[in-house]
């Protein structure tokens, strides 16, 4: 018992009995104010220390990705077509990449189309399966072509050229002016197939395809009735409307109908009497009864042969997303989105523009896990997440309000390098302006980006939960002692007060 008694001699709060402490009025309002004012303080300083303390420096740009720039994106264009979108890549270094179709390090293409339809839904992914064109400094097409014109300027010549009285008929019948939207629906429905051109008077290909579908038709007139095939073509500066209406983006672009369907297919192979004379041999090689296993063999594997030249479209078929991501240099640059398409020459009339970015971003598309860490530290002006406040011009629809309307959108774009303990996240914040006007040239979509040459580093600093707790046990033994104190103060000046009246009694 001795060491028991020697260990409560070290006690520093000895205990009164109850009955020899007195509770006070005063006393219990100071304990109450003491509990409140240690649990206000204490809930502040359990925020700051669940808030980080974030700063920021700015460097140069010393980030792991060098000098590559990830950029991500998904454009909508209702009124381009996809065998026509494309996508050029420019920057300040006078680099310049032609129709990308951002190729990765594996292999597989980074970029993708899909066909829209007018509500601006998905039809489903677009394959190019575009075919060769013709060679104009072939010398049998030049030879070709001089004698087309000639029968064209000169009909009597055509006697000379043609003596088959079938083939000038044909001339005369399928290539005649007088193909327009009066008379189109019965031409496209007067034969099992029937292949229309639509031509434009100033497009260079055109004038090249014109001999050709001329000197085409006169020779399937030798193989075919008018009831199994027809060729016909449309002149789109004298029928500009009509074009429009049947969607026609490029010129010139060869639809192909057949007899009781509503499909609507371009033909995509080479523009050569012989390619299109193969074609519509492929489609109405149809065999017969007493044809042999052999030859219907044959004439199946024809129409397949055929049929992979022709580019089937959907009557809904209207626009084009385009969706991916491309890695450029770290240097000022532009994405320039518009029309192009081997063997074809676009009218600004026809060309419309008009799209809704649904998603620009740069860098490194970011996890869960990384996109809650940067929006515990990154938050836009008014407490919005980081990666909405970054994209607040996205979703927006630019309409084109007259013909050839370019499109500027102008993306300064700042790396900024989040601390994470020990790692660090690479996040790109963005501030856009966008602008429309009339152009000259042909119409485009131009995001022009501006990568700063400066890193802001944000570094995110926890309280460490020693400093944590040293202040909780500050905070309740200075509120109390303090309490303490005032109770003692009102206590003596009780004391003093009451005696004092007692010596004036």
């Amino acid at each position: 018992m001795g060491l028991l008694d020697a260990v409560r001699s070290l006690d520093a709060y000895r205990k009164l009995p109850r009955d020899l402490s007195e509770s006070t009025l005063c006393g219990a309002l100071l304990t109450a104010l003491a509990a409140l004012a240690v649990a206000f303080l204490v809930g502040g300083e359990a925020r700051a220390y669940l808030t980080a303390d974030v700063t920021t420096t700015v460097v140069v740009d010393k980030s792991l990705n060098g000098d590559v720039l990830p950029i991500n994106f998904q454009i909508e264009f209702p009124q381009l077509s996809c065998a026509f979108a494309t996508l050029d890549i420019s920057n300040a270094m006078g680099s310049h990449s032609l129709n990308v179709d951002g190729m990765s390090t594996l292999g597989a293409k980074s970029i993708r189309k899909v066909r829209l339809d007018a509500q601006g839904q998905r039809l489903g992914p677009y394959v190019d399966r575009a075919g060769p064109v013709f060679k104009a400094s072939d010398p049998a097409f030049l030879k070709l072509e001089s004698e087309a014109i000639e029968t064209v300027n000169d009909p009597d010549a055509a006697e000379y050229l043609y003596e088959d009285e079938d083939v000038l008929d044909a001339l005369q019948v399928y290539h005649s002016d007088e193909v327009s939207p009066d008379n189109f629906h019965e031409i496209v429905n007067s034969a099992e197939l029937v292949m229309v051109a639509f031509m434009a008077e100033w497009c260079a290909w055109c004038k090249m395809l014109k001999p050709i579908w001329h000197h085409t038709a006169g020779e399937l007139s030798k193989q075919y009735s008018p009831e199994q095939v027809v060729l016909a073509n449309v002149d789109c500066v004298a029928h500009e409307k009509f074009c429009s209406a049947e969607n026609v983006q490029g010129f010139p672009t060869i639809r192909v109908y057949r007899k009781g369907s509503s499909g609507k297919a371009e033909y995509s192979g080479d523009r050569t009497t012989e390619g299109v004379t193969k074609f519509v041999q492929g489609i109405l090689s149809a065999p017969d009864a007493q044809t042999s296993d052999a030859d219907r063999a044959r004439a199946a594997r024809n129409e397949r042969i055929a049929l992979s030249q022709v580019v089937k479209r959907d009557e809904e078929e209207v626009g084009c997303l385009i969706d991916g991501y491309v890695l450029v240099k770290k240097v000022p640059g532009a994405l320039l989105f518009g029309a192009h398409a081997v063997g074809h020459s676009f009218s600004n009339v026809h060309l419309n523009l008009s799209h809704v970015i649904n998603h620009l971003s740069f860098g490194h598309v970011l996890t869960d896990a990384d996109l809650k860490d940067v929006h515990a530290v990154l938050r836009g002006p008014e407490g919005e997440p980081w990666h909405k406040w970054s994209a607040r011009f996205l979703e927006t629809p630019f309409t084109a309000a007259t013909d050839n309307v370019t499109f500027e959108h102008y993306v300064n774009v700042v790396l900024q390098t989040v601390e994470r303990g020990e790692y660090s996240i690479d996040v790109y914040d963005t501030t856009a302006h966008s602008t429309q006007f009339q152009s000259d040239s042909q119409a485009s979509v131009r995001v022009a980006f501006v990568p700063s040459p400066f890193q802001v580093a944000v570094e995110a600093k926890y309280q460490p939960l020693a400093q944590f707790l040293t202040n909780l046990m500050a905070i309740v033994g200075g509120v109390f002692t303090i309490a303490s104190l005032l109770d003692r103060v009102v206590w003596n000046t009780q004391q003093l007060v009451k005696k004092n009246i007692g010596k004036l009694g």
